[in-house]
């Protein structure tokens, strides 16, 4: 924009000016060279054209800089072009519609007003000034990383979780496939709910843990329990299973938070089923 223009032309102004023929061969050369580092911030079409307009207000602290100190250019660790480089990499990608960006830009607010404020000719300023912007990229960077870290943990969650439900689902169905005999209530149980108990254990103690090897065994004793028992010591073995089947189906229920009134009818349903 226009605006940008300006700013790139303040030194390359300055040197133009009449005042600017009384300017030595040295002095010439460092306008031109501090011009130039503005340039490549400037041309970055990856920084907002909001910080490129409070970086340009560095170009005459930043000239100031180096005229006084000609190891200016030859140590790009220098705190004053530390700064700028720093400043231009913190304001790369800055989306301002979030708040990092926001508070990525009210950094670099902070740090030009302060220059523009207290810089004479005391050189530690900018060095305090590098110190606070890459305390900033670094708290940044660690917020990222957290953020990331936490999708993964949660992608990673929803996949166990995925995975425990197919599984669950599977050996549910898999029993039911081949007993077509099973009473309605019994198999409307095993599929809703059971299979949601499986997919806890599976998910939380894992596959082939106690648990998961309880909930599979109360699985099997309750498909066998209500198959038609022809022998008196069939019938006799399912009134000595009864009671503690009962109670892990209750915990299984439990479980899968069923609610009270889906567990009463189940276990109501059940009792004729035995019968």
């Amino acid at each position: 924009t226009s605006a940008e223009g300006a700013l790139v032309n303040v030194l390359r102004d300055l040197k133009a000016a009449p005042q600017g023929a009384s300017l030595g061969t040295v002095d010439a050369m460092t306008i031109d060279i501090v011009a130039m580092l503005f340039d490549y911030v400037f041309e970055d079409d990856h920084i907002p054209s909001s910080v490129k307009a409070l970086l340009g207000r560095l170009q005459i602290p930043t000239l100031k800089v180096a005229l006084l100190d000609k190891s200016f250019f030859s140590s790009k660790a220098h705190p004053a072009r530390r700064l700028l480089d720093l400043l231009a990499e913190a304001s790369i990608g800055l989306d301002t519609s979030t708040a990092a960006g926001v508070a990525a830009l009210a950094m670099v607010e902070k740090v030009v007003t302060r220059v523009l404020d207290e810089f004479e000719t005391d050189l530690a300023l900018f060095e305090s000034a590098v110190v606070d912007v890459e305390r900033f990229v670094d708290d940044q960077k660690r917020a990222e990383e957290q953020i990331v870290e936490r999708s993964a943990r949660l992608i990673e969650a929803r996949e166990r979780e995925e995975l425990a439900r197919m599984v669950a689902e599977e050996e549910v169905a898999r029993r039911l496939a081949v007993r077509q005999w099973v009473p309605p209530a019994v198999r409307t149980m095993l599929e809703q709910h059971w299979s949601r108990a499986l997919a806890d254990v599976h998910a939380t103690e894992g596959e082939g843990s106690q648990a998961w090897q309880g909930f599979m065994l109360t699985m099997d004793d309750l498909l066998w329990s209500v198959e038609p028992k022809t022998s008196a010591e069939d019938r006799k073995r399912l009134v000595t299973m009864l009671p503690a089947m009962l109670r892990h189906l209750h915990d299984g229920l439990h479980r899968a938070k069923a609610a009270d009134a889906e567990r009463d009818r189940f276990f109501g349903e059940l009792v004729d089923s035995h019968a």
